[in-house]
């Protein structure tokens, strides 16, 4: 996948460090965890162990406290091992 790059600046809303366990969803059955370095109402950096070929289109799992939120994101950049996201949607619900 190309370097799409995203500067700071252009985005609408602050990141706030986050530091938890995600999951992305593509395909029908295919999964890679991920560590969800930053997020805001608008997107997150995340973190893969490796470089990671994404879909421009997902969706990022994440479980915090008995609540799963699922977040259908469009790539924004890609850098090694690191991803920029944006939001296009989200859904939550208990767990």
């Amino acid at each position: 996948m190309q370097n799409l790059s995203l500067n700071k600046s252009k985005r609408a809303q602050e990141r706030t460090p986050y530091l938890s366990i995600g999951q992305v969803k593509y395909g029908l059955f295919k999964s890679m965890d991920c560590i969800i370095d930053n997020i805001s109402k608008g997107g997150a950096k995340l973190r893969f162990a490796d470089e990671f070929s994404a879909p421009r289109i997902f969706t990022l799992k994440i479980e915090n406290i008995g609540v799963t939120h699922q977040y259908k994101c469009k790539v924004r950049w890609v850098s090694q091992t690191d991803l920029g996201v944006e939001f296009l949607s989200t859904q939550a619900r208990w767990t």
